[in-house]
């Protein structure tokens, strides 16, 4: 605590109040006021948390506490008792006094009740406020709000984006280093909240200021949603070098593949080996010759057994079994996102099985949907006995009804 709040003796009543009030046993701590469970489950969670930020783990008031977050907690803690019209007079007579003392000692820098709807009107609730608390001084991001709100709505849009950036470790400064952001192309609040939501915030924003840097990427179609979807993840900026190189990048886009396209695959797994494997110009041609394209082929690598999955499509027999049945390059691409795929394909390789789909009415686009969920297998089966499928289609059912 504070040297005033010491001298005031609030450390005292508040150690008072809470041994009156409650038990702790290990990590946990249980509050045993008989009127605590006729609150509404959130308001006590909220409470229980004020409890757990206001201990240490040898159950001493917590010192780093600040007298402000005291008093927003003991504000808070007096609103929900007031709320719910709590009979214990003497309990909210003492948080309510405790509370006032603080606010004494803080002078102008106490949180008012104008400050707290604030708070609500841009879209905070008591948990969020209580939440922010344990991060950061209130007052400090009211003051940075008010002063630059026009500021913020210009750059964010929409003030949900405040409220997320700030809920994030080091929130604040985020929120200010964005505020003095001065990046080469446009970003907007669901842009800029992906950017600093992980390590290396700093570097990221750092690196969209440079105009020279994002050039060569823009010119192919790169705009401010891929940029920040690659910087999402580790090893952001050894993906944004790979797309810097012109000749690595022309290989790519040469073959079809779009800045969509490319965010996607590097947002994965293994994503170098993906990309090395598309720069093989004899292995593309095969895949590009029978129709794949960026779209499909970024689909195809997204998920596990990525080069498994190209290396069948590199087979021209296994290959021109499922063209020649209907199935085009997207009907196979959704087919392989999901699991039981080698099964898939295996089934469809069946020249008898096939035919009596097809010859049914089935396309490639029809088994493609039938086989995405679970019991293809039954289901399939079931369209291939005649009887069955004949009592269907007199009654009207065409193979796009059935697959679906």
């Amino acid at each position: 605590m504070s040297n005033a709040t010491e001298t005031n003796g609030v450390d005292a009543r508040i150690r008072s109040l809470i041994a009156e009030y409650s038990e702790k046993k290990g990590n946990k701590i249980t509050i045993t006021h008989p009127g605590f469970l006729e609150l509404s489950k959130e308001d006590r969670k909220i409470i229980e948390v004020i409890l757990k930020e206001a201990y240490r783990k040898d159950f001493e008031i917590l010192r780093k506490a600040l007298d402000e977050k005291l008093e927003l907690y003991l504000r808070t803690v007096t609103d929900i008792l007031n709320e719910k019209n709590c009979e214990d007079t003497e309990l909210r007579e003492e948080i309510t006094s405790i509370r006032e003392s603080i606010s004494n000692t803080l002078q102008e820098k106490a949180l008012n009740n104008e400050d707290m709807k604030w708070l609500n009107k841009i879209g905070f609730n008591r948990a969020n406020i209580i939440s922010l608390s344990r991060n950061v001084l209130i007052s400090g991001v009211i003051a940075e709000l008010k002063q630059y709100a026009d500021t913020y709505h210009i750059i964010l849009g929409d003030r949900k984006y405040i409220k997320k950036i700030l809920k994030m470790p080091d929130g604040l400064n985020k929120l200010k280093a964005i505020r003095i952001f001065n990046p080469a192309i446009s970003f907007n609040g669901s842009h800029l909240s992906q950017i600093v939501r992980s390590t290396g915030w700093e570097e990221k924003l750092k690196y969209f200021e440079d105009p020279d840097k994002l050039k060569t990427l823009t010119d192919v179609g790169f705009n401010a949603s891929h940029f920040s979807q690659i910087v999402t993840g580790a090893g952001w900026e050894d993906k944004l070098k790979y797309f810097e190189d012109p000749d690595k990048l022309k290989i790519l886009t040469d073959a079809g593949f779009e800045a969509f396209h490319l965010s996607q695959i590097v947002t994965g797994a293994d994503w170098e080996n993906k990309l090395k494997y598309f720069e093989d110009p004899d292995k593309l041609k095969i895949l590009t010759d029978a129709g794949f394209n960026g779209y499909h082929l970024s689909q195809i690598v997204t998920g596990a057994d990525w080069e498994d999955k190209l290396k069948y499509f590199e087979d021209p027999d296994k290959l021109k079994t499922l063209t020649d049945a209907g199935f085009e390059a997207f009907h196979l691409s959704q087919i392989v996102t999901n699991a039981d795929w080698k099964d898939k394909l295996k089934y469809f390789e069946d020249p008898n099985k096939l035919k009596a789909l097809t010859d049914a009415g089935f396309n490639g686009y029809h088994l493609s949907k039938i086989v995405r969920n679970a019991d293809w297998k039954d289901k399939l089966k079931y369209f291939e006995n005649p009887d069955k499928l004949k009592i269907l289609t007199d009654a009207g059912f065409e193979a796009f009804h059935l697959s679906q």
